[in-house]
């Protein structure tokens, strides 16, 4: 499989296309990132992560950075061990919120939820479907507005393998977010109020704004 990209007079006015042989994908617009090996990669990267140093040195450690690999060390007596990881996790965890990262569990989560989305909406393809609403269920009257974006959660009979399906994970998990998350009309939308929601459980007392 083949890909390639083109940009116009701006670095924002891109276009992709994927191939396989002979056949292609249609074109489509990216809406973020740079082309593979544009001068400007190196640029952006280093403009994201320039508040990194600073942070992980308010925690009393030191940083090395080369490309996209950043160590984060220290050193402490023996006694102060205790201490020392506690100024670890907490740097770890203020790096995050400067990059707009959600810790693993959230992003675990964050990636359900997009497959989700997407086999509700016929965006993925069919084998991963289909996933039933509870409103869309013969008989059934809805008494809550927000039981319309419900799903159904499958009866399973191993607890300790069919849990971890995706059938099973998916509606168990969607049916915890709220109506306003899960009644995103577009993609692009579900994504950042998803996001926020999630940064929120991740780091609570934070803001993030996603725009």
């Amino acid at each position: 499989m083949s890909h390639s990209s083109g940009s116009s007079h701006t670095c924002w006015d891109s276009r992709s296309m994927y191939g396989a042989g002979d056949a292609r994908s249609t074109i489509v617009a990216l809406m973020c990132g740079v082309p593979q090996g544009s001068v400007f990669g190196p640029i952006l990267f280093i403009m994201y992560t320039v508040d990194l140093v600073s942070v992980i040195e308010s925690h009393g450690l030191s940083s090395h950075m080369y490309a996209d690999d950043t160590e984060v060390y220290g050193s402490c007596r023996p006694a102060a061990i205790d201490d020392f990881s506690l100024r670890i996790s907490a740097c770890v965890g203020d790096a995050l919120v400067c990059l707009h990262w959600l810790r693993v569990p959230e992003r675990v989560q964050f990636k359900i939820f997009i497959l989700t989305y997407k086999v509700l909406h016929l965006l993925t393809p069919q084998h991963l479907g289909p996933l039933n609403r509870v409103a869309d269920l013969p008989g059934h009257r809805s008494l809550r507005s927000t039981d319309f974006n419900c799903m159904v959660v499958p009866s399973v009979r191993l607890s300790t393998v069919a849990n971890r399906a995706f059938p099973v994970v998916g509606p168990q998990i969607w049916n915890d977010l709220p109506a306003e998350v899960t009644s995103a009309e577009s993609l692009t939308t579900f994504r950042q109020r998803l996001k926020t929601h999630l940064f929120s459980k991740s780091f609570p007392g934070y803001l993030l704004d996603i725009k």
